[in-house]
């Protein structure tokens, strides 16, 4: 198809439809010529066939949806999202609460609090929110090219877009990334539609409130507002007061908000994350083939094979501001990772996925030869496609799992149930497919009292098969399963991130086996109780273990006591030296309980781990994984 002939963005006055005139910023008015004369279109398909203008999107969007919705219950909701039900299920006060604690803003869980309401918490409902919003932002995403571009290059930009493996797994996911990418392409649209008439109160107000909704879907937005301010001081920074004014009115419609930020930025000094990312070349490698399907830089070759004069459609301050969109927000969270501040996650960057649509259609509709053109295509949406296999990481089985585990037990059998994550997918699920029943004991409330627990074991002794549905990363698991090895061997086993589906039968199956990795065997008693020590006794322990290989001098291991959050508050370790294969190693550690010590239940952890690095080895119990670290006592101070 033959380009569209499009105005330069030379600082020359443009006339609009409406008569209004952009003089200093002279973006172009899509369609119309710097006299303000409509052009006419050279597509066959729009001047012939004009319904074709309007079929090829809409069909696009509706394919865009079907492969949405084709696999958006394939994988359970995983932590995020039913951190998220669990913010918005218990009325106002407490989502309030639950977000102020949180590190995000509040937009997208008020709209899934409503939604909610409405159509209940099934994965299928609740992601569905998602899905629809993902669909309005490729709508947004189209008209943006269209203003800035044409129809052919907006169409480009919504079949590459609607198979992007990011923009189909985050329409699968009951978060806010969908809101951020649709709110941030209309946060252009309007900031596009402020440059042509900069003049225009409509205009401004309209980008200050959309700026401002962006503020609540997701702090990110303060990245990529900067890039709208940037562009303006690279460009034409007399327009930069205006464009503050209508900043004064976003600050505004914030000012409600801001004490919760304030809340939260004292309650998470530290930025967003736990941890800080090591800004390399790694980081750099991930973001670039996450956001191009795999494809890295090769998404600008389609730029190489530019039509021959060319130069009437380029505009290289709409590129500036599309190049401006993508690399400074993620520019900026990098450099905040670097002095100390965890902002920076691949998925916090994700508004900036409508600009890459933009700029790899443009490359695509003005390479010279048509049929090459839509080589490009197909192979980027390809490749989109087939990033949807590793663009995010697989989430945790927990429908699967648990449906599983239900199939199997029988009504008569008890379990023994401890669910610690109220807003974990173990609690959701639990609840969505009735996984307690009246055999159920729950030991949740009873997880920090070792004779409360060791009672509940004992009132189940009689029976043949007893489920354990527990977290490894707490005592009483430990305490349970300890009691119950000695008497009942493991007829069925399963596990989904931290927690444990066993069933243990009288007179059948096999013991526990566990072992770090394939290095370390453990030849302890899983669990001895110690109880009444007092702050400042030294408390020593010889441990049995033996060796599944050949050791090299490069691993510790570690005797941590830990309080009921897991705060470290003793330890001794232990490097190894070199030893080989089945060899028998024990260790004796002596712990000092600090004299200060609170009165309370504490637990002691055995880990195994390289020195160099301080990385931990995995636990196994044959070979379902349990964390890396094994419960061996508990110890009450008093």
């Amino acid at each position: 198809m033959a380009a569209r002939c499009l105005a330069g963005m030379g600082d020359v006055a443009q006339t609009s439809p409406n008569g209004l005139k952009a003089v200093e910023l002279s973006l172009p008015i899509p369609g119309y010529n710097s006299s303000g004369m409509r052009i006419k279109s050279n597509h066959h398909w729009e001047s012939i066939w004009p319904t074709a203008a309007l079929l090829a999107p809409s069909l696009a969007l509706l394919v865009a949806f079907a492969l949405s919705l084709a696999g958006i219950t394939h994988e359970s909701i995983w932590m995020d999202e039913s951190w998220s039900l669990w913010a918005v299920r218990d009325g106002w006060l407490n989502l309030w609460q639950r977000i102020a604690d949180d590190v995000h803003p509040p937009l997208y869980f008020l709209l899934l609090h409503g939604w909610t309401l409405a159509v209940g918490e099934t994965p299928l409902a609740v992601r569905y929110l998602s899905a629809g919003i993902g669909l309005l932002a490729l709508a947004i995403t189209y008209a943006l090219a269209q203003r800035l571009f044409d129809r052919a290059t907006a169409l480009v930009a919504l079949l590459w877009l609607g198979s992007s493996g990011l923009w189909v797994y985050y329409t699968r996911e009951t978060r806010m990334y969908t809101l951020v990418i649709a709110l941030a392409t209309l946060s252009f649209w309007f900031y596009a539609h402020w440059l042509v008439q900069p003049r225009s109160r409509r205009a401004l107000l309209m980008l200050a409130l959309t700026n401002g909704m962006l503020l609540y879907a997701h702090y990110a937005a303060f990245f990529l507002i900067s890039a709208q301010v940037a562009y303006l001081l690279l460009t034409q920074p007399r327009q930069l007061f205006r464009f503050l004014q209508g900043a004064m009115l976003t600050a505004l419609c914030y000012l409600p908000w801001f004490p919760m930020l304030l809340h939260q930025v004292t309650a998470h000094p530290n930025g967003l994350n736990q941890t800080l990312v090591t800004v390399d070349r790694a980081i750099f490698s991930e973001l670039l083939y996450a956001y191009t399907g795999g494809v890295g830089l090769l998404l600008l070759l389609p730029y190489l094979f530019r039509k021959e004069g060319g130069n009437a459609h380029w505009s290289w301050r709409r590129h500036l501001l599309l190049l401006l969109w993508v690399l400074l927000p993620p520019l900026l969270m990098l450099a905040l990772n670097t002095w100390g501040i965890a902002i920076y996650e691949v998925r916090y960057v994700i508004g900036v996925l409508p600009a890459m649509a933009l700029l790899t259609a443009y490359g695509i509709r003005h390479v010279k030869w048509p049929p090459l053109a839509l080589l490009f295509l197909c192979c980027f949406v390809g490749a989109n496609l087939w990033s949807l296999r590793w663009a995010r990481p697989a989430k945790p089985p927990w429908d699967a799992t648990l449906r599983a585990v239900m199939a199997t037990r029988q009504p008569d059998e008890p379990t023994l149930l401890a669910l610690v994550e109220a807003r974990g997918p173990e609690s959701y699920y639990a609840n969505l497919l009735g996984l307690p029943n009246e055999q159920t004991v729950d030991l949740t409330p009873l997880r920090h009292q070792p004779d409360a627990v060791r009672a509940a074991v004992e009132r189940l002794a009689a029976a043949s098969s007893i489920w354990v549905i527990m977290p490894t990363n707490i005592a009483a698991t430990w305490q349970v399963i300890a009691a119950l090895d000695q008497t009942h061997g493991v007829t069925y086993r399963a596990t989904v991130d931290y927690m444990l589906f066993y069933r243990f039968t009288r007179n059948a199956g096999a013991s526990l086996t566990l072992h770090f990795d394939d290095l370390l065997l453990i030849n302890e008693p899983l669990f001895v109780e110690r109880n009444h020590l007092a702050p400042g006794t030294r408390y020593c322990r010889q441990l049995h273990l033996r060796t599944v290989a050949d050791l090299p001098p490069l691993y510790s291991l570690g005797l941590h006591l830990v309080d009921g959050a897991n705060r470290l508050v003793a330890q001794q370790d232990q490097g190894l030296a070199a030893i080989g294969a089945d060899s028998l190693l024990t260790p004796t550690f002596c712990l000092v309980l600090p004299a200060d010590l609170k009165p309370g239940v504490y637990a002691l952890h055995l880990v195994f781990y390289r020195w160099d690095d301080g990385a931990r080895m995995a636990l196994y119990e044959r070979t379902m994984p349990w964390g890396d670290a094994i419960i061996l006592d508990t110890m009450k101070v008093e």
